[in-house]
């Protein structure tokens, strides 16, 4: 966080305005960490073994439905949409979206997770950000600017130190 933030705090001069705007979305990060690892820990001892991925899997999926959907409807107002016709596309993207990218994964993710541990799985995830970096770098020409390319070399130094320890210890 202090890599990509820093650099938007500089050049911001630390103005008042521009310092406060960024307080909600470093905190927004630092609880989403806080709340992933805690997930991580649940999903280990109350529901991957008891019972089993796919039904662990809909139980995440519901509990996100059951905390997002008010949200969305508060932010959105969609009952003041007076006409909708979405394309036959954007509904198979969205199911589409829907079965790989949420029940899938989910599903995969716990069987990880029993298998090997809540660590092992936390740092497959590490591989998500240069992974997306590099997509977006290749596919949507994105710029490899300095604070990303550290955040990335800080990412794999993380992962190589991580992958030490555990040859060390066996």
């Amino acid at each position: 966080m202090t890599v990509l933030v820093a650099p938007s705090l500089h050049e911001t001069s630390l103005s008042a305005t521009a310092s406060s705007s960024l307080v909600a979305p470093v905190l927004a990060v630092l609880a989403s960490a806080l709340f992933f690892a805690t997930a991580m820990l649940l999903i280990k001892v109350r529901l991957g073994s008891r019972f089993g991925p796919i039904r662990s899997a809909q139980g995440i999926l519901l509990g996100a439905a059951m905390t997002t959907v008010p949200w969305a409807c508060w932010a959105s107002k969609p009952w003041t949409i007076t006409s909708f016709h979405p394309a036959l596309s954007s509904v198979i993207a969205l199911i589409t979206l829907g079965i790989f990218c949420g029940g899938l994964v989910y599903t995969l993710f716990i069987i990880l997770i029993n298998r090997t541990g809540p660590s092992f799985a936390s740092t497959s995830n590490y591989l998500v950000p240069p992974t997306g970096a590099f997509l977006g770098i290749a596919f949507s020409g994105e710029k490899l600017i300095s604070p990303l390319l550290y955040s990335l070399v800080l990412i794999l130094f993380s992962l190589w130190l991580s992958s030490g320890k555990k040859s060390a210890e066996n």
